[in-house]
């Protein structure tokens, strides 16, 4: 056997025993339900890479949110103009994405269309569904429904989908939650990564595959003890919206994404101005011992092990540990950018573009952590301490669920 299937075998080990040693229940962890999921990351992987044309599908799947993004980009463009909108006012000759303005509006949509589900009664139908098939493997439905719709619509506006579900949640659901959208990403960013010029298959199959590789990892970091005693969120029966009519709904729905919208813009914006702080302090410390070594470098070299272990070629250790490092930092966008850079130069080799591929398709980052206790905070404000306890904790798993999909690949390829 080829010594990077065996390292992606012992990475898989590793991982496994690093959550289990950290998990705050051992007893309990529900190892069918980790079975289950790391089998289908293997086939997920298996389909994506192997059968041609398989991760079509998926995409096809994965771009329904790119409708639900134009329809808000519509009404954000009557009312602000396009020239704001698509940052034409900047200067720019071609289109910019704003973060305040198109996440804004998408989670303000989305809130909409997902208030009228609740005042039909369509979405706690399709909640109680998902729990009844889903309830055997010790998910409930409120949290497969909001994980199943990652894939299409993000980390935090899939939560919308099941909002008021969302204080409901045991906290195993809740972190599961955090973990496997934390680990995933949006068919929105799937379209981008694609334009960039990643290839989508490898995209496709990192997305789907790090949903399931995160569920593992938080079942096993956070058992849910409720599941077994019957408790589910899905299972609670919840009142029809109370507001008046169709109409009364869709505003209903766009002022909760109003508040919700907002505390994410400003969650995102304050971590991500800390983050520069301490990139910045680092480097004028290094300064002053005549060093030019920046944080992202010397998190790189921290993370070229990692890079060993997950079957990345040896003449590429150190540039896929910085790739990492820029997405573990900034955001999973620069690290692909720099990514592609570096694999049209011929820095990198394809065997080491499709594991880093999967190392750095997810949205685990500190500017994650202020969406994740943003959004979900405005959605079940008695629970705001334990989800900026576990925000984190969350960060780290989903960061560790990309790396065990990666040493699959590894495996795989």
């Amino acid at each position: 056997m080829e010594p990077h299937r065996l390292l992606g075998f012992a990475s898989i080990a590793i991982i496994m025993l690093v959550v289990w040693a950290w998990s705050e229940d051992r007893r309990n962890i529900p190892w069918r339900l980790v079975a289950y999921s790391l089998i289908t990351v293997f086939v997920i992987q298996v389909l994506c890479l192997r059968v041609p044309g398989a991760s079509d599908a998926l995409l096809s799947f994965s771009t329904v949110a790119g409708k639900a993004n134009a329809y808000a980009m519509q009404g954000c463009n009557f009312v602000l103009t396009d020239d704001v909108c698509s940052g034409k006012f900047l200067g720019h000759d071609h289109p910019v994405f704003i973060f305040g303005i198109q996440i804004f509006g998408t989670i303000v949509f989305i809130c909409s269309i997902c208030e009228v589900g609740y005042w039909s009664g369509i979405v706690q139908i399709i909640v109680k569904g998902f729990g009844f098939l889903l309830q055997k493997l010790g998910l409930s439905g409120a949290e497969a429904m909001a994980l199943g719709a990652t894939p299409i619509m993000g980390q935090i506006e899939s939560a919308l989908v099941v909002r008021p579900y969302v204080p409901l949640l045991t906290p195993s659901q809740l972190f599961t939650y955090m973990v496997g959208s934390m680990a995933s990403t949006a068919g929105g960013t799937m379209i981008l990564y694609i334009m960039i010029g990643m290839r989508p298959q490898w995209i496709i199959a990192a997305t789907f595959s790090h949903l399931f590789s995160g569920i593992m990892l938080a079942k096993m970091k956070r058992p849910d003890k409720a599941i077994a005693e019957g408790q589910s969120a899905s299972a609670v029966e919840l009142e029809p919206s109370d507001a008046h009519g169709l109409f009364g709904a869709i505003l209903t729905g766009g002022l909760h994404g109003v508040s919700i919208g907002a505390k994410v813009i400003f969650a995102v914006g304050l971590f991500i101005a800390w983050v520069f702080m301490v990139q910045d302090i680092f480097a004028g410390i290094t300064g002053w011992f005549g060093s030019s070594l920046t944080l992202t470098d010397a998190l790189g070299y921290v993370l070229t092990p990692v890079a060993y272990m997950l079957g990345v070629d040896w003449s590429d250790l150190f540039a896929s540990g910085k790739i990492i490092s820029i997405g573990s930092l900034t955001n999973e966008v620069l690290a692909m950018i720099d990514f592609v850079k570096s694999a049209k130069a011929g820095q990198l080799s394809e065997h080491t573009q499709c594991i880093l591929t999967f190392a750095i398709t997810l949205f685990a980052h500190p500017g994650s952590i202020g969406i994740q206790i943003g959004g979900l905070s405005a959605m079940a404000p008695d629970r705001k301490s334990e989800i900026t306890a576990n925000a984190w904790r969350a960060m780290l798993v989903a960061t560790m669920a990309a790396w065990l999909s990666a040493s699959v690949c590894s495996i795989i390829i």
